[in-house]
């Protein structure tokens, strides 16, 4: 009986040779993601879990989504997209929040109204203002080159860029791509 080559596809050297590509694209980290997580590194794409209430009604505490971690390997997001990142302040905390604005744009809050390059922008997706509620006012920001401007759709409640400032890219996780259950 012929023993099989190492170097063949399928056995105990097969398994090798997967385990060694995994380890090698999981240190490469080819996507570009914040993550640690293996998933997010070798596979491009994870299930997430929705750990806050900073995007109701868009996305619920407690939902579970499906995240493209492979989405900003060639380039970041655009304005409106939902992403994952981590604070900049501490790089631990995992947040879920949406773009609004990209590198080179100024963006500012005149209460509670989002101006960008000067122009108030459409925000269909925010939940009406609590009665009685104070609305934010923020000076300009112009946000510099690979960096973005996040806010929260739960405007009254979210831990965002008016907080912590703009978030570089290298501190994207992955962009939402689809609900898989809403637990609402």
């Amino acid at each position: 009986m012929k023993r099989s080559n190492v170097w063949a596809v399928g056995g105990v050297g097969g398994a090798v040779l997967v385990i060694a590509g995994m380890a090698l694209l999981y240190f490469l980290n080819p996507y570009h993601t914040a993550s640690r997580d293996p998933r997010a590194r070798v596979i491009g794409a994870m299930m997430f879990r929705s750990r806050n209430d900073y995007m109701e009604p868009t996305i619920h505490r407690g939902s579970y989504f499906l995240l493209d971690t492979s989405a900003f390997s060639s380039r970041g997001p655009g304005r409106g997209d939902i992403v994952v990142l981590l604070v900049p302040k501490d790089r631990e905390t995992v947040l879920t929040l949406r773009v609004i604005a990209t590198a080179g744009s100024t963006v500012e809050m005149r209460e509670g109204v989002v101006y960008l390059d000067g122009k108030e922008i459409e925000e269909s997706y925010l939940p009406p203002p609590h009665p009685g509620a104070t609305q934010t006012t923020m000076t300009p920001i112009k946000v510099p080159v690979n960096s973005y401007f996040v806010l929260g759709d739960n405007r009254m409640i979210s831990y965002d860029s008016r907080s912590w400032g703009t978030v570089p890219k290298d501190l994207l996780v992955g962009r939402v791509q689809t609900l898989i259950f809403d637990k609402q």
